[in-house]
Order: C-alpha cells, then structure tokens, then sequence
C-alpha cells in the first residue's frame, strides 16, 4: 500500500496536471506531500501503537488511507489533490512500521531474520508495480488509481483487524513515557540503527531519481529503455530480500548489513565510470542485491539493538524516518552535483556505503554486548 501509493505519482502525474489545469510549480508539490508527511508522523506513529495496541494505530492508517484516497479520486483541484497526498503519506506513517512492530510481536525471534526478509520483498513489489499500474490506469483515467487504493485499504483494515483483533491490549500505564522513549533512542543503539538506515538509503536509493535522466542524456536511450534499467533496482531486490533474510538468522543482521555495503560500493563505482549502458546495468545487478538485504537486515538490527521490547513500535517507526528522510534529503544533495559532476554523482552513494562496514561494527559490539547483559541478568535472577 505505501510504496504503491508513494511511487504511483510518478506514472500519472502528466494525468493529473493535465485535468486539474495545474502549473508545473504546484504540481511538484506531489511528492513532498506525500514524504513529508511520511517521515514526520513516523516520529510518534510507533509511540501510540506501543502505548495503545497495534490494532489502534493500524486502524488510524488504514482508515486514514480509505479517506485520503476518497479525497484524491474527488479532488476537483491541485489543493483538494495535495491535500489528500498528504494524508495518505501521515497514513502510510501509521502502516508500514506498525506492521513491522507488529510481525514482530507475533514472530519468534528465531525465524525474524526471514519473515522480515518477506516482509521487506512484499513491500517492494508495491513500488515496482506502482509505475505499471499507474501507468495502465492513467490510459483510462488516473482517479481510478485511487478508487483501488481506497478499495484495497478498505479491505486490508478489516482483514488486519481480524488479525489483531484478539491480541492482548498494552497497559498505558506500564507503557513508555516520552521522556523513556528519547532516552533510549538517543542510546547507542538508537544512534547506531538511526546512522544505518539514513546510510543505507542514501547508497543504494538515493541517487536512482537521476539514472533516467542520467541514461537519456548520456547514451540517448529512450525513456522506456531508462525507465527500464531504473526499475532493475527495486526487481532485484524483491529478489534479494527474503535470501537476506535468512542469512540474518544464519550469521546475523550486523553482518549482512556489512555484505550489502560492499555490494552497494562495488555498484556505485561501476555506474559511476561505466563506458557504456550495458556495463551501468551490470553496475545496477550489485546494488539492487544490496538494496534488498540492506533492508533485509535493518528491521531485525534495529529490534535487536532495542534493550526494552515495549519500543518495538516506537523504535521502528523512526528508524523509518530516518531512512525517508534520506529520500527526502537526497534530491537537494545530489542535484546540484549532478549538474557540476555529470555520473561522478554516483561516487556519493559509494561514500554512504563506505560508512556502513564501521556502523555495522558498532552494532555488532552493541548486540554482544546486550547479550551478555541479558546473560547476567538471567544468572542473578
């Protein structure tokens, strides 16, 4: 649901420009949006599913969704239209983490590495069928795009429900204070986790808005060609995911996370010098896998380095923020280089990477050491 509705913009906006009568100026508004929103509300998304339950923030996103998208299939104008983008990015705020929170809670901790790993290559595939379907819709009329998400979100809510429906409601009085949940996310391991994700992002997504561009202006490919190439990245790591996922549980998350980096170095430099598109898609092979295991490993990094299990939903969700607001960021840092330094631009994400073995190291000293705390403790009680 979010990466289908977060990247369908793309494939209908001339739609939506066309009929709305919009100015290019308020039509890119479209996409901040929807991230803007996206990232904020993952700051206390998390905060509410552990101080309330999981069925009540996934009930605020999935009937925020149905709205929101009610709003855009509606929308007579761009306001109307952006407004209804940014509730459904604050809805996307309250489904994706929780989600994971959730899984969690239900999943023992032996077989998380893979059913994150599942997790994280079902979510892609919305993404990569966003430009498709958006695309085959918008021959019609792109509202109808927005009639399927209120539809699918209509039918999710309730199924979800259902799930969660029976699960034991969280005490708010035993839960987390605000003031315990800063505390632990300005530890080591919130830091840790918070510097991955934001790394992560960056090495192997951040600079992809510029690929199309990049592959038409230097080797005059045509935008189906580009857009092809463009899509690589996210099919391989649908691909790559649920295979990282079970590496986690074989050699752990710290690990994996340092696999992927070296992945995600080696293909940054091979777009960055490729002579010719055929060596830029070669380059693209290493970096889709790691785009796929990165995110493989990062949910079960990010819940191992958490001490206390009451912030599963709190420490995910901005986690995330930190990884959008990569994505956020990323078109102001890597533009303007673009536009001095040509391919050379993809060095950045190579940089990115290069921090990611150090902060895997980190995290693995700060796992053994949970351990051997949990340890301790078990032996004195």
């Amino acid at each position: 649901m979010g990466p289908f509705a977060g990247g369908v913009i793309g494939a209908i906006l001339p739609a939506v420009r066309e009929s709305l009568s919009a100015d290019l100026g308020a039509i890119s508004w479209a996409v901040p949006a929807y991230m803007i929103p996206f990232a904020a509300f993952q700051l206390i998304s998390g905060s509410i599913s552990d101080r309330t339950s999981r069925r009540f923030a996934l009930g605020i996103g999935f009937t925020l969704f149905v709205v929101a998208s009610v709003c855009c299939a509606a929308a007579l104008s761009i306001e109307w239209f952006l407004l209804g983008r940014f509730l459904q990015g604050a809805a996307n705020a309250f489904t994706t983490p929780i989600l994971v929170a959730a899984t969690a809670d239900l999943v023992p901790r032996e077989r998380l590495g893979r059913t994150m790993g599942s997790f994280v290559s079902v979510n892609m595939v919305g993404g990569f069928a966003a430009p498709l379907v958006g695309g085959a819709f918008a021959q019609f009329d792109w509202r109808l795009v927005y009639v399927l998400t209120a539809g699918v979100a209509l039918v999710l809510g309730v199924l979800y429900d259902r799930v969660l429906r029976h699960a034991s409601p969280r005490n708010s009085s035993s839960s987390p204070g605000f003031q315990e949940i800063a505390r632990v996310l300005a530890s080591r391991g919130g830091i840790i986790a918070g510097t991955a994700a934001f790394s992560a992002q960056l090495a192997t997504f951040g600079s992809s808005y510029l690929w199309s561009t990049y592959l038409v202006e230097r080797w005059h490919l045509s935008l189906v060609a580009a857009g092809a190439v463009s899509s690589l990245l996210g099919l391989l790591g649908i691909v790559a995911a649920p295979y990282a996922g079970r590496r986690v549980e074989a050699v752990g998350p710290a690990r994996v996370l340092t696999e992927g980096s070296v992945l995600a170095f080696l293909g940054g430099i091979a777009i960055a010098l490729a002579p010719a598109p055929e060596l830029f898609v070669l380059g693209v092979i290493p970096l889709g896998i790691a785009y796929g295991s990165l995110w493989a490993a990062m949910p079960s990094l990010v819940l191992m380095l958490l001490t206390d299990q009451r912030l599963r939903g709190t420490a995910v969700s901005i986690n995330a923020t930190f990884r959008f607001g990569a994505s956020a960021v990323a078109p102001a840092m890597f533009t303007p280089i673009y536009g001095a330094l040509g391919g050379a631009t993809f060095l950045v994400g190579c940089a990115a990477a290069a921090v990611l073995p150090a902060v895997a190291a980190a995290a693995g000293r700060t796992l053994r050491d949970n351990d051997r705390a949990e340890r301790s403790a078990g032996e004195r009680t």
